[in-house]
C-alpha cells in the first residue's frame, strides 16, 4: 500500500512541477461547457487543470498556491494528475514520505560517517586479548591435569603389574595347540 501511495504521490508531484513551470491554464476556461467537464480523466490530461467532484467541473489549477484552497474545491474532492487519489490522501502520503526521508537520511549519515572507524575499538581489542589469555590458561591447566592423571594411572598399573600406558598388556590367554 505504501508503495502504491508513493507512486501516486510521485506522479502528482511531477505533474505539480510541470504546472509550476508555466503551463497554460486558460485551456480549462476555453474548454468549459464541453465534454471535458463531464469526465475526470479528460480533465486531468492537461496538468494545468484539476477536477472537482463537488460540482463535477474542470477548473484551472491554482498555480500560485501549492494546494488548492477551500474556495477552489475541498481537498477530499479535488483530483489532479490522477482521478483515484484526492489531495487529502496525497498530502498525508507525501508528509509521511517526507518524514521518513528526513529521519532516514540523518540516520544513514550518522551510521556511515560518524560511527565509522578503521577497525575494532580499543575496548574490543582488550576484551579479545583477555579472552585469548584466559583460553590459553585453561588449556594449560587442562594439559597439566591430564598429565597428572596419566601419571597416577601409570603408578596404579605398575603397582598391579599391568602394562604401562602406551604398550599393550599381555593377555593371560593363549591359544591351545591340538597336537
Amino acid at each position: 500500500m505504501f508503495r502504491n501511495c508513493f507512486l501516486k504521490g510521485l506522479i502528482v508531484l511531477l505533474c505539480t512541477l510541470a504546472v509550476a513551470y508555466g503551463q497554460n491554464s486558460s485551456e480549462c476556461h476555453t474548454l468549459s461547457g464541453t465534454a471535458k467537464n463531464e469526465n475526470c480523466n479528460n480533465c486531468i490530461r492537461n496538468t494545468a487543470c484539476m477536477y472537482c467532484f463537488t460540482d463535477h467541473k474542470c477548473k484551472p489549477y491554482p498555480v500560485g498556491h501549492l494546494i488548492p484552497g477551500p474556495s477552489d474545491c475541498p481537498l477530499a474532492d479535488a483530483r489532479w494528475g490522477t482521478c483515484f487519489v484526492n489531495f487529502l490522501a496525497l498530502i498525508i502520503c507525501m508528509s509521511i514520505l517526507a518524514f521518513v526521508i528526513l529521519v532516514i537520511i540523518p540516520c544513514c549519515i550518522y551510521c556511515c560517517c560518524c560511527r565509522k572507524k578503521s577497525g575494532p575499538s580499543r575496548r574490543a581489542l582488550a576484551e579479545s586479548a583477555k579472552y585469548e589469555q584466559e583460553r590459553t590458561e585453561r588449556e594449560a591447566r587442562h594439559a597439566e591435569r591430564r598429565n597428572d592423571r596419566e601419571k597416577k594411572y601409570d603408578e596404579i598399573r605398575a603397582k598391579y603389574g599391568l602394562a604401562t600406558h602406551g604398550s599393550r598388556p599381555e593377555s593371560g590367554y593363549r591359544e591351545f595347540d591340538n597336537a
